[in-house]
């Protein structure tokens, strides 16, 4: 049913790198998912892929109160914690291209990242965002997005970049289907500008997908993957003096619903096709 939509998915949704060394030398990498949504350079993604970079602007703040301190006070200096992020990269699926602007919101797990150095080219073909009303729990859904790779990196601490191992690249999609189970209607954002709308799926989202695009059989999208929850069935392994021994859980996916995607691309005046226009990009009302 969705070989054709991923197909048409497979042309704009890319693998984001985020690569971190802390001051102790720890370096860590991970894979999110994100889609291009306009021959621009604007993307989506959820917020937590973006959120390392926010901790490392943070880290580096305080970094360097400590070491404006230290310096006025040479004999009574502060330490430095070892997890703080003294690095941080991320590798936007093509080598020289880099972000010079974020919008965010926490709240829907939602980012639009602009990047320079963005070839319109390189993206053949660039999604369409389906009309909300015609969502209807039960609708087919597939995800996509790139689970199950194992990401490193070393880090140069004299150049101060980062180097993927070129071992694993290019990343391969991994798509996986379900149906709307529910849709979690969680008010409107605290600045009171979006409604804060989520897509509850009968397949969990994977470690990698995040970001990436929940889409119908057309390959029109209907959401970014956000997270997944663990319900308990109540099923529980007992012993044979009635402790659980093993809970039993059903994992479910979480998407940012396409209306709250709307509204926020919206607000922030960024281009994108919507089912109603396939004709070109507009800004809709």
């Amino acid at each position: 049913m969705f070989a054709d939509a991923c197909e048409k998915m497979m042309k704009c949704t890319r693998p984001v790198i985020s690569s971190t060394c802390t001051i102790g030398g720890d370096i860590s990498s991970s894979v999110g998912s994100f889609v291009v949504v306009n021959p621009d350079g604007w993307v989506l993604t959820a917020a937590h892929v973006i959120a390392p970079y926010y901790t490392y602007r943070d880290d580096l703040q305080k970094i360097s109160d400590i070491d404006h301190f230290n310096e006025e006070n040479p004999s009574n200096p502060r330490p430095y914690q070892s997890d703080w992020l003294k690095a941080h990269s991320f590798w936007w699926s093509w080598d020289g291209v880099a972000h010079n602007d974020i919008k965010i919101s926490p709240e829907l797990d939602l980012a639009a990242v602009k990047l320079v150095n963005f070839k319109r080219d390189s993206v053949k073909e660039y999604p369409i965002f389906t009309d909300p009303s015609k969502l209807r729990t039960g609708t087919s859904i597939c995800r996509l997005g790139f689970p199950f790779v194992n990401v490193t990196s070393t880090f140069d601490h004299n150049t101060h970049t980062f180097t993927l191992g070129n071992e694993m690249l290019p990343i391969p999609f991994f798509p996986n289907d379900g149906i709307i189970t529910r849709v979690i209607n969680n008010g409107r954002t605290s600045n009171g500008v979006f409604d804060r709308m989520f897509l509850e799926t009968s397949t969990p989202g994977l470690r990698g997908q995040s970001g990436g695009p929940i889409f119908d059989k057309h390959g029109h999208i209907i959401g970014i993957q956000s997270r997944t929850m663990h319900l308990d069935l109540g099923y529980n392994i007992k012993s044979a003096d009635g402790k659980i021994v093993e809970h039993q859980y059903l994992n479910v996916g979480v998407a940012t619903h396409i209306k709250s995607v709307i509204e926020f691309l919206d607000y922030y005046d960024i281009k994108y096709k919507s089912e109603a226009d396939d004709d070109g990009y507009r800004i809709n009302d």
